[in-house]
């Protein structure tokens, strides 16, 4: 105990200097950055339909949401277990006991868990006042209701770190039974935080009659995957530690195409894109697995949603110019650009994580326009596929007229070039925090996107007055990310 009490004091004392080196960041950009989500996020609750869903469709859907949130703090959780990129790697080299490893890894991530609590709480609170007629259903003050949340919390993230080192070990290992044993584990944990979620956030749900027995399973649970997790770290750090190191490093493999895209850049944006890419097939983070599975989520909505006819039918009289807003035209175009978004996401991931390794930018003498030329390259090759494969996904439905087929393919290639352009000009925006940089990237690339889709010669517009701006900006940040001293 006195050791991670003295562990954990160090580490606040850490993220203190930290904070006083990132004024700037935390007391302007961030709360300018979260005052336009929540605004956005009141002005769209007021205008959302009064939605009511079953029983099971809100715990399915609060399964989703939590087993999502497991998946993409694969990496975080597992960084903090092993010390990964952090200042707590000099603890490696002190006598510390593995319980205090594993205790300290554990002091990280409930803070964090306890922030998407409390945002997911606010949301609904601002979701369920717009359809209640401004009543809140969340009962703030029902002693039940706060004591399921942080149930939820402490499960949460004890999932989230036993899901991190199953993930470590397997990709140590390769052993088919570790997966399964993780799954048998995790999958009870998921179900019980759905169940928890379901009856924090609608306390008028069916649910709310077993909440005590909901919250006794989860209290038991909790404490089961604590104890198997702590052995299971106890088990393994030793031999998966180096396994771990490795994998937050690029691999000496070469990717198919490398000597063309030097053809086409200077060899220092050649040599980092070609490393950032090794990094996004070598799963650098979790991150990429939401990635892909939001982007496929977005042609699989697309493509039920033509096929089951939820869209009015377009008139028989429209004419050519007129087909670009026929909805099922407007359909693909939407699916374009979130697909597009959610590749692009794992661009503030990148830059985070590579955020340590600064050094060696500065060592090959690369240039904070390099850098920015490199991302912005980046999240145009990771996001190329998502055009594609929505227009392909949408003309074989059906619904998309046939003699528009290549202009709507078009139409999402200018989508795909504007969204993927505006995330790599915000690229070094907020480096250090990929939570708010995501948020900003999104917000701006995705609204820009929609309205692109609604009128695509307003892609002109931004072009010609909004690129210019935004590039020099992008290089001026570069510059200053690269010749900033280490935190």
């Amino acid at each position: 105990m006195n050791q991670l009490r003295l562990v954990a004091g160090a580490s606040w004392r850490e993220q203190w200097r930290w904070a006083t080196h990132h004024l700037y960041s935390l007391l302007i950009l961030s709360p300018m950055v979260l005052g336009m989500t929540y605004v956005t996020a009141v002005r769209a609750a007021d205008q959302a339909p009064a939605w009511q869903f079953s029983t099971p469709a809100n715990v399915a859907l609060a399964a989703l949401f939590t087993a999502s949130l497991i998946a993409l703090n694969l990496s975080s959780a597992s960084a903090e277990i092993y010390h990964l990129r952090r200042a707590e790697a000099a603890l490696e080299a002190l006598p510390l006991t593995l319980a205090t490893h594993f205790h300290t890894a554990l002091v990280r991530r409930l803070p964090r868990t306890t922030l998407v609590g409390i945002v997911v709480w606010i949301a609904s609170s601002l979701l369920a006042g717009s359809n209640n007629g401004g009543g809140v259903r969340v009962a703030a003050g029902d002693p039940l209701v706060i004591a399921a949340l942080l149930l939820f919390v402490v499960l949460t993230a004890f999932a989230e770190t036993f899901a991190a080192l199953n993930w470590i070990h397997w990709g140590h290992v390769r052993d088919p039974r570790a997966v399964v044993a993780g799954l048998m584990m995790l999958l009870p944990a998921v179900v019980i935080d759905a169940l928890l979620l379901t009856a924090v956030l609608r306390p008028d749900d069916m649910l709310a009659q077993y909440r005590v027995w909901i919250m006794l399973g989860g209290a038991a649970w909790a404490a089961l995957l604590n104890t198997v997790a702590r052995g299971a770290h106890a088990r393994w750090r030793a031999t998966d530690i180096e396994y771990a190191k490795r994998l937050q490093s690029g691999g000496r493999s070469s990717l198919f195409g490398a000597r063309l895209l030097r053809r086409k850049s200077t060899p220092a944006v050649a040599a980092q894109l070609a490393r950032d890419l090794q990094l996004t097939l070598r799963v650098f983070s979790s991150a990429v697995y939401v990635a892909a599975a939001v982007a496929a989520l977005s042609v699989f909505v697309l493509v039920t949603v033509l096929l089951i006819g939820l869209l009015p039918p377009a008139s028989d009289d429209v004419d050519w110019f007129a087909t670009t807003w026929i909805p099922a035209v407007m359909a693909v175009k939407l699916a374009a650009v979130a697909a597009t978004v959610a590749l692009g996401a794992l661009l503030p991931v990148l830059v985070a994580h590579q955020i340590p390794r600064r050094w060696l930018e500065r060592a090959a003498g690369t240039t904070g326009e390099e850098m920015w030329e490199a991302k912005a390259r980046y999240v145009r090759f990771v996001s190329l596929p998502a055009p594609f494969v929505v227009w392909a996904a949408g003309v074989a439905t059906g619904q998309v007229p046939l003699f528009y087929a290549l202009p709507l393919l078009g139409e999402c290639l200018w989508l795909w070039w504007m969204v993927s352009t505006l995330f790599g000009l915000l690229s070094f925006e907020m480096p250090d925090q990929p939570g708010l940089a995501l948020i900003l990237m999104a917000t701006i690339s995705a609204g820009a996107g929609f309205s692109i889709a609604l009128l695509w010669p307003l892609g002109l517009v931004y072009y010609v007055f909004g690129i210019p701006q935004l590039t020099e900006r992008g290089h001026a940040r570069a510059h200053y990310h690269l010749v900033q001293e280490e935190d």
